[in-house]
């Protein structure tokens, strides 16, 4: 989790978020926060490799082809606009190459909180979605659908206790992955003592530091 605090020089200061997840399983997951209390213009830009052929496939959903290979792009930026932009990208000081950008924005009178995912899964197979509000309690929720397999990725809210469709953890981020039938395959929880499920406590291992990891029977 990276924070930029350089807009706390304006009259009204906001706070950008970033947290970073790769799930070594097809995707990446970021998760922007800006943290405001006052009317503002955000913008988030996503600058495109050199030569890639950037198109939108439907709402919130983009393609990012190159050289036979294609990302797929996933927002849940619903009341935000978007357009891709002509820009430049520097390969070496003093080059420029032409690219493009994506840009979402918004006039917000607050706070906004936008999850992106960028994926190599097939992209007919890929569905983002932010949880409500009475699914997760002190923290923020997504859910990713990839065919026969989807997750669960819960970010904890500072200074509370997270709890959303039968899980529970102090983690700073917990990311599920399920079966077809819903069951959980494996966990990942980052900045985590102690990881619930159904009321009952996970045995973990350890991966890394502060990173517990959980396989169910048939995944270990």
């Amino acid at each position: 989790l990276a924070r930029h605090d350089g807009y706390g020089r304006l009259p009204a200061p906001v706070t950008h978020k970033r947290l970073l997840f790769n799930s070594h399983e097809g995707f990446w997951f970021l998760l922007d926060f800006l943290d405001g209390n006052a009317c503002h213009h955000y913008q988030l830009r996503w600058k495109m490799p050199p030569e890639a052929n950037v198109t939108q496939v439907e709402d919130l959903f983009w393609q990012v082809e190159k050289t036979g290979r294609t990302l797929c792009m996933h927002s849940t930026a619903k009341a935000w606009t978007s357009e891709i932009q002509s820009a430049w990208f520097s390969p070496a000081y003093g080059k420029k190459v032409p690219s493009h950008c994506l840009v979402q924005q918004k006039d917000s009178n607050g706070s906004e909180i936008v999850a992106t995912v960028f994926s190599t899964l097939p992209a007919c197979l890929l569905h983002l979605r932010q949880l409500e509000a009475d699914e997760i309690a002190g923290g923020t929720g997504f859910e990713l659908l990839g065919g026969d397999k989807s997750w669960l990725l819960f970010v904890r809210d500072e200074n509370a206790s997270m709890s959303a469709l039968d899980w529970e953890s102090d983690a700073k981020l917990l990311c599920v992955r399920r079966d077809s039938t819903c069951q959980p395959e494996s966990v990942t929880a980052v900045c985590a003592t102690r990881i619930k499920f159904r009321g009952a406590v996970l045995p973990t291992t350890t991966c890394g530091t502060n990173t517990l990891v959980w396989a169910g029977p048939n995944h270990a």
